[in-house]
């Protein structure tokens, strides 16, 4: 009988451990209603493994919190606007006036979410930007809120961390002037690397077709470069690479954010393109994860997702979905656009993945930044900064 106790005992308390260890969220009846999200995506065209990745996030946060607190389901109204601004535009009006979404999460880069935010005051729809960064996103309008740093911090952080830790002061920097996000580094960084006396030999605009990418790379070297700044797109960096092969230069890199998870989404590439690389980045591979990553990642494990299944991009939108969820559970009416951008737009820290998000009242969002090495497909940390 004694046996049989003590057995009893052990069953209960390792099931005690058991309900512990597999706590589960709890219970939410559903009401009934469903409220609509709108999502606005790049899914074809040149930028669609951005679009896809980001909305792999979504939808994974979505099957873990598919209720808001009171019960209301969110159901997502996805459209794809070809990372062009007009079909951004576009895609703005249907959201907000057909389908009459009660926000708005855009995976877009930065020239369709500015081109949206000169128009979001007509719609009054919030607009939660997950991955652009330009600084001017948030200018004309009080509906788009920025939810990832903006390219000012950026760039200034590169700069600093070029020129005051790697001691570096002789740098060129190759960039796109067709892209507002990659052409707003470029120039950023140069003001900010001259204001602590470094020298910028070259700011090379490599717009357009025909470019030789030897004989750039040549000119530079020549001019004792330390470094090269690259906010680029993969193409680019591909055929930079493919230069210094050719001329024997090994010169530092630094790259701008999303690159390792521009690599992995294009899959054209080897993942050696990058190895060595320094590049600004939202998270990397060695990050100490909140509560909330931690549950994200059992339910990315369950899904039977990799680790090279999920970028920067997807991260993004697991975090996004999941704080325009927060926001909307502050309202009493969950589907009130008005509440729910004044929500968006005075979170304050939020539990992330790897840490707190603020979001003021103009609209920009207050998280750290990542310098990573970039090896073997890893985002190996190297330094964080506020």
């Amino acid at each position: 009988m004694r046996f049989i106790k003590i057995a009893a005992l052990l069953v209960i308390i390792g099931s005690a451990y058991w309900f512990l260890e597999h706590e589960q969220q709890p219970i939410i009846q559903a009401s009934g209603k469903k409220i609509k999200v709108g999502v606005i995506a790049p899914l074809t065209g040149m930028n669609m493994s951005r679009g896809r990745s980001g909305l792999k996030g979504i939808e994974i946060a979505m099957q873990l919190q598919p209720y808001l607190d009171n019960g209301d389901a969110i159901e997502l109204v996805t459209i794809d606007d070809q990372g062009v601004p007009e079909q951004a535009i576009t895609a703005l009006k249907t959201l907000s006036e057909t389908h009459k979404v009660a926000a708005i999460l855009i995976l877009s880069g930065s020239d369709s979410v500015l081109a949206v935010g000169k128009n979001a005051d007509s719609f009054k729809t919030p607009v939660l930007a997950l991955t652009a960064s330009h600084p001017d996103i948030t200018k004309h309008s009080s509906w788009v809120s920025q939810f990832n740093f903006d390219d000012k911090f950026q760039a200034t952080v590169a700069a600093l961390f070029i020129r005051d830790e790697l001691l570096f002061d002789n740098v060129a920097i190759l960039t796109q002037s067709d892209n507002a996000h990659f052409w707003y580094l470029a120039k950023e960084f140069s003001n900010q690397f001259t204001a602590v006396d470094g020298w910028v030999s070259d700011i090379i605009d490599l717009t357009g077709d025909g470019n030789n990418y030897v004989e750039i790379l040549e000119s530079i070297r020549s001019k004792g470069v330390d470094l090269l700044y690259l906010p680029v797109g993969v193409e680019h960096i591909f055929q930079i690479q493919k230069a210094l092969e050719i001329i024997e230069w090994n010169p530092e890199i630094m790259a701008s954010s999303g690159l390792m998870a521009s690599v992995i989404e294009q899959q054209t590439y080897p993942l050696s393109l990058v190895d060595g690389m320094l590049a600004t980045d939202t998270f990397h591979n060695d990050m100490d994860l909140t509560d909330f990553g931690e549950r994200l990642k059992k339910k990315i494990i369950s899904l039977g997702f990799t680790k090279q299944d999920i970028v920067t991009h997807s991260l993004l939108g697991m975090e996004g979905y999941a704080l325009l969820a927060s926001a909307m559970n502050q309202c009493e009416d969950s589907s009130n656009r008005d509440c729910i951008n004044s929500r968006i737009r005075w979170t304050v820290r939020f539990e992330g993945i790897m840490g707190y998000i603020t979001i003021d009242g103009d609209g920009k969002a207050h998280r750290p930044l990542i310098i990573n090495e970039l090896k073997d497909g890893k985002m190996n940390f190297k330094i964080k900064v506020y």
